[in-house]
Protein backbone atom coordinates (compact mmCIF):
# COMPACT_ATOMS: atom_id res chain seq x y z
CA UNK A 1 0.00 0.00 0.00
CA UNK A 2 1.04 3.82 -0.95
CA UNK A 3 2.15 6.22 1.92
CA UNK A 4 -1.04 9.05 2.12
CA UNK A 5 2.18 11.42 3.02
CA UNK A 6 3.78 13.32 0.13
CA UNK A 7 7.44 12.40 0.09
CA UNK A 8 7.62 9.93 2.71
CA UNK A 9 9.93 7.13 3.10
CA UNK A 10 8.44 3.76 3.46
CA UNK A 11 9.99 0.81 4.72
CA UNK A 12 7.31 -1.67 2.83
CA UNK A 13 10.06 -3.41 -0.20
CA UNK A 14 8.26 -5.13 -2.49
CA UNK A 15 10.36 -8.77 -3.31
CA UNK A 16 13.29 -8.39 -5.63
CA UNK A 17 13.87 -4.35 -5.55
CA UNK A 18 15.90 -2.14 -3.39
CA UNK A 19 15.26 0.59 -1.28
CA UNK A 20 16.49 3.80 -3.88
CA UNK A 21 14.13 6.68 -3.80
CA UNK A 22 12.45 7.68 -6.50
CA UNK A 23 13.21 10.39 -8.61
CA UNK A 24 11.53 13.42 -7.54
CA UNK A 25 11.49 12.29 -3.33
CA UNK A 26 13.31 14.48 -0.98
CA UNK A 27 15.74 11.61 -0.67
CA UNK A 28 16.40 11.10 -4.21
CA UNK A 29 20.23 11.21 -4.45
CA UNK A 30 20.74 9.82 -0.89
CA UNK A 31 20.05 6.20 -1.46
CA UNK A 32 23.15 5.50 0.67
CA UNK A 33 22.48 7.12 4.10
CA UNK A 34 18.54 6.10 4.07
CA UNK A 35 19.36 2.15 3.17
CA UNK A 36 22.08 2.12 5.72
CA UNK A 37 19.42 3.92 8.25
CA UNK A 38 16.92 1.02 7.32
CA UNK A 39 19.55 -1.82 7.16
CA UNK A 40 19.03 -2.66 11.08
CA UNK A 41 14.75 -2.43 10.79
CA UNK A 42 14.15 -6.23 11.56
CA UNK A 43 10.04 -5.34 10.43
CA UNK A 44 10.15 -4.42 7.06
CA UNK A 45 6.62 -2.82 7.40
CA UNK A 46 7.32 -1.06 10.62
CA UNK A 47 6.61 2.71 9.91
CA UNK A 48 9.22 5.02 9.96
CA UNK A 49 9.11 7.23 12.92
CA UNK A 50 10.88 10.52 12.78
CA UNK A 51 11.92 11.14 16.48
CA UNK A 52 14.16 13.46 17.77
CA UNK A 53 17.20 12.96 20.07
CA UNK A 54 15.62 14.37 22.80
CA UNK A 55 12.41 13.52 24.39
CA UNK A 56 10.72 16.37 26.19
CA UNK A 57 7.74 17.19 28.39
CA UNK A 58 5.22 19.63 29.09
CA UNK A 59 7.12 20.87 32.05
CA UNK A 60 10.01 21.60 29.58
CA UNK A 61 8.19 23.06 27.17
CA UNK A 62 6.43 25.56 29.43
CA UNK A 63 10.05 26.58 30.73
CA UNK A 64 10.92 26.93 26.93
CA UNK A 65 7.88 28.82 25.86
CA UNK A 66 8.49 31.07 28.80
CA UNK A 67 12.18 31.87 28.25
CA UNK A 68 11.13 32.80 24.66
CA UNK A 69 8.58 35.07 25.33
CA UNK A 70 10.16 36.26 28.68
CA UNK A 71 7.46 35.12 30.95
CA UNK A 72 6.83 32.78 33.99
CA UNK A 73 5.12 29.86 31.90
CA UNK A 74 3.21 27.21 33.62
CA UNK A 75 2.18 23.72 33.56
CA UNK A 76 -1.13 22.40 34.76
CA UNK A 77 -1.59 19.08 34.55
CA UNK A 78 -5.66 18.20 33.90
CA UNK A 79 -7.17 14.78 34.60
CA UNK A 80 -8.66 13.69 30.96
CA UNK A 81 -11.84 14.62 32.14
CA UNK A 82 -11.26 18.45 33.16
CA UNK A 83 -9.00 18.44 30.09
CA UNK A 84 -11.71 17.12 28.10
CA UNK A 85 -14.22 19.56 29.57
CA UNK A 86 -11.80 22.32 29.17
CA UNK A 87 -11.49 21.86 25.25
CA UNK A 88 -15.27 21.36 24.95
CA UNK A 89 -15.77 24.77 26.48
CA UNK A 90 -12.99 26.25 23.99
CA UNK A 91 -15.23 25.14 21.69
CA UNK A 92 -14.17 22.09 19.75
CA UNK A 93 -15.85 18.97 18.63
CA UNK A 94 -15.89 16.02 20.64
CA UNK A 95 -13.78 14.09 17.88
CA UNK A 96 -11.06 16.58 18.15
CA UNK A 97 -11.90 16.60 21.69
CA UNK A 98 -10.92 12.94 22.32
CA UNK A 99 -8.10 13.25 19.38
CA UNK A 100 -6.09 16.32 21.60
CA UNK A 101 -6.71 14.24 25.15
CA UNK A 102 -5.18 10.83 24.05
CA UNK A 103 -2.84 12.60 22.59
CA UNK A 104 -2.08 14.56 25.50
CA UNK A 105 -1.87 11.96 27.86
CA UNK A 106 0.39 9.48 25.46
CA UNK A 107 2.79 12.47 25.79
CA UNK A 108 2.26 13.36 29.58
CA UNK A 109 3.17 9.23 29.94
CA UNK A 110 5.84 9.10 27.59
CA UNK A 111 4.67 7.19 24.87
CA UNK A 112 5.75 9.32 22.53
CA UNK A 113 9.24 9.69 24.12
CA UNK A 114 10.76 7.23 21.44
CA UNK A 115 14.29 8.77 20.83
CA UNK A 116 15.88 6.24 17.57
CA UNK A 117 17.81 8.91 15.78
CA UNK A 118 16.22 8.27 12.64
CA UNK A 119 15.73 11.69 11.49
CA UNK A 120 19.72 12.70 12.06
CA UNK A 121 20.29 9.46 10.53
CA UNK A 122 18.11 10.24 7.32
CA UNK A 123 18.77 13.99 7.01
CA UNK A 124 22.71 13.68 7.87
CA UNK A 125 22.65 16.39 10.55
CA UNK A 126 21.11 16.69 14.27
CA UNK A 127 17.27 17.75 14.60
CA UNK A 128 16.36 21.26 15.56
CA UNK A 129 15.98 21.65 19.42
CA UNK A 130 12.96 22.70 20.68
CA UNK A 131 13.84 26.36 21.76
CA UNK A 132 14.77 26.71 18.23
CA UNK A 133 11.81 24.82 16.61
CA UNK A 134 9.74 27.41 19.00
CA UNK A 135 11.71 29.93 18.38
CA UNK A 136 11.82 30.10 14.02
CA UNK A 137 8.14 29.37 14.05
CA UNK A 138 7.29 32.31 16.14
Amino acid sequence: MASAWPNSVSTRVPQGHDLRPVAGSRAHGQPPRICGCLAGRRTVRSGLGLPGDHAWDFDELAATIGTLIGSDVTFRNLTPAAHADMLTGFGLDAGLVGFVVGLDTDIRDGLLGETTGDLACLTGKPPTPLAAGLARAS
